[in-house]
């Protein structure tokens, strides 16, 4: 219950707005004086206080400091008889929320309390709000300007119900970004994640929308989809172009219309979901060769976030890494300190073709084979190429030939998954068709 402080020396106009206020639901303490008025504010805290200007020798604009500097959140409505434009002037300057004259009409007084306190919960709520955003971002490290670039637009559109699109290569971090819009602006909701080229159109169809039993073999029971999972929550479809043309068709009319059908049934479901997408794939390009609808693109893409890759983020990449090491050495229980200047020398210079997962997977493998408390060259997965006769001397100068390494470090691991492709792009914590892509450019 909202509590209210009414302050005034004359007990009838006390009393009539007590019991006013408390009529109307509110939890309401009156007070006769000043200094009781500043020692109640000293002991509660009040959501709104209404005072008068001029009592005894003594005055509100005393109750109206005294309350701003203990809650600056309390809003104050200040009433007198003797007004002057210089008080109204001065009082709102130092924060009153409104200033009215006596006498009050009742309705009128009741539509600017009402106001005020409804000041008072947009403010908290937005502090809120920058509170949770602030939380979620301690785990995203942006000291790059573009990266900065990112996380502004993000806290812009937060609270926004949208669509929103997010782009970028693979291991960028996309959907550590989708889990802060999520919970700054729907943090009542669930936040549900799919990817949809991890599965075939049918299942996929069934996974977003649902199905009723005996729709297909195998559905023996009524089950909901993911969109009805995050009713008043955010659905992360990530990989967004894979999907099939006919799914397309229904998640275009579950975004205009705000309601789907499970497979089987003639029934609608209303549903209340902010749907953000993320692909590593040119949409665009897509939609020209016929392969994902033009309507269906720009409805995605009501707002567009790029999250740029790590060889673009230079000043990201250390301390990323030092993020990383010391979650995996909290883990596994090491004593991994530090990353020799060496070492932080090659990160900063290497590429990182697998942006932030691969970074956290060079982490996390040289925090496990670590004997000691630093991580040096020879704890990278390139360690035995860069320990080379002359190839440290080259490092000091600037000179590595890194393209070369890259290519011979994920040539070797091509060929320890003896030519499978899937299962290299995982252990290098790349997307496949960036694996197809560096071995074009090698031209193997």
């Amino acid at each position: 219950m909202l509590s209210i402080l009414v302050v005034d020396d004359e007990s009838d106009v006390r009393e009539v707005l007590v019991e006013l206020l408390k009529e109307h639901g509110y939890s309401v303490t009156g007070s006769e004086t000043v200094a009781e008025a500043l020692r109640k504010i000293s002991e509660d805290v009040y959501d709104l206080i209404i005072t008068d200007l001029k009592m005894g020798d003594r005055s509100g604009m005393e109750i109206l400091r005294a309350a701003k500097d203990t809650t600056p959140t309390v809003e104050v409505i200040m009433i007198t008889g003797y007004g002057t434009v210089e008080s109204a002037v001065e009082a709102m300057r130092l924060g009153a929320f409104d200033y009215i004259m006596k006498p009050w009409n009742m309705d009128e007084l009741l539509v600017r309390v009402e106001r005020a306190l409804g000041r008072k919960r947009m403010t908290e709520e937005i502090e809120r709000l920058r509170e949770r955003l602030r939380n979620d971002f301690d785990t995203i490290i942006a000291e790059s300007e573009n990266m900065k670039e990112v996380l502004h637009l993000i806290a812009q559109v937060a609270t926004s119900d949208s669509p929103i699109m997010i782009q970028g290569d693979s291991g960028t971090g996309k959907e550590l970004l989708a889990r802060a819009l999520h919970s700054s602006g729907r943090p009542n909701g669930l936040f549900v994640p799919i990817n949809c080229s991890a599965l075939p159109e049918t299942l996929l169809e069934s996974e977003l929308f649902g199905y009723m039993k005996g729709s297909f073999t195998g559905a023996t029971v009524n089950k909901k989809g993911l969109f009805e999972e995050a009713h008043r929550g955010t659905l992360f479809m990530d990989e967004i172009g894979d999907m099939s043309p006919a799914t397309q068709v229904k998640l275009l009319r579950a975004l205009d219309l705000g309601e789907i059908r499970r497979v089987g049934s003639n029934t609608t479901v209303y549903v209340d979901v902010r749907v953000v997408a993320a692909t590593n794939k040119n949409l665009e390009a897509l939609v020209r060769e016929g392969k994902f609808r033009e309507e269906l693109y720009y409805r995605l893409n009501v707002i567009s976030i790029y999250v740029p890759p790590l060889r673009d983020r230079k000043p990201d990449i250390l301390p990323i890494a030092e993020h990383f090491l010391e979650v995996y050495s909290k883990k596994m229980r090491k004593k991994v300190l530090k990353i020799s200047p060496e070492a932080r020398q090659f990160m900063v210079r290497y590429e990182w073709p697998g942006n932030v997962r691969e970074l956290e997977n060079v982490i996390e493998r040289a925090v496990v084979l670590s004997q000691h408390d630093t991580i040096d060259l020879d704890s990278l997965p390139f360690g035995e190429r860069l320990q080379q006769p002359g190839v440290i001397q080259q490092a000091s100068r600037g000179q590595w030939d890194l393209k070369r390494l890259e290519k011979e470090y994920i040539l070797n691991i091509l060929a320890e998954c003896s030519g499978n492709n899937s299962q290299a792009a995982e252990r290098l914590g790349i997307a496949r068709n960036t694996l197809w892509r560096k071995l074009k450019e090698y031209g193997a």
